[in-house]
């Protein structure tokens, strides 16, 4: 609790200043922080010795993976708001939620079967994976006004 409070406290004006320029850069942005988080979580567990076997390293993960969700968040409430026009930005934000909230349910139910045939390492570089995907999809954005 207290490592993802400080997270998001640092993580906002940040974020939000960031997102003022461009929405759909901070998505490409936390899409590559989410990459590199993965991969650090993957290669931590992958690594010998009894450091790993310390909560502080993975606690430090957590942070930074806090706060990248921030930006992945931010970026596209900030995306939505700026693309849609006073008549559908409500509608455009709850179609938003809704198919996250979908997209959540039925891909969480996918990493949790994959997690049990590859392990926790490897579903970290899964998901890496798939923010690389997210990554290039948020550059072909075209850019908010």
């Amino acid at each position: 609790m207290v490592v993802s409070g400080l997270a998001a406290m640092v993580a906002s004006p940040i974020w939000g200043k960031r997102a003022d320029q461009s929405s759909r850069r901070v998505m490409r942005d936390a899409a590559v922080g989410t990459v590199l988080c993965c991969l650090l979580g993957a290669a931590l567990a992958w690594l010998p010795g009894d450091w790993t076997q310390s909560v502080l390293p993975y606690a430090a993960i957590y942070a930074l993976l806090v706060i990248v969700h921030h930006g992945v968040r931010l970026g596209r409430k900030t995306y939505l708001v700026d693309i849609a026009s006073q008549d559908n930005r409500a509608l455009y934000v709850a179609l938003s939620n809704t198919l996250t909230g979908v997209l959540m349910l039925v891909v969480g139910g996918i990493i949790g079967a994959l997690a049990q045939w590859l392990g926790s390492a490897m579903l970290l570089v899964v998901l890496a994976l798939t923010a690389v995907g997210a990554m290039f999809s948020a550059q072909r954005l075209p850019e908010a006004e």
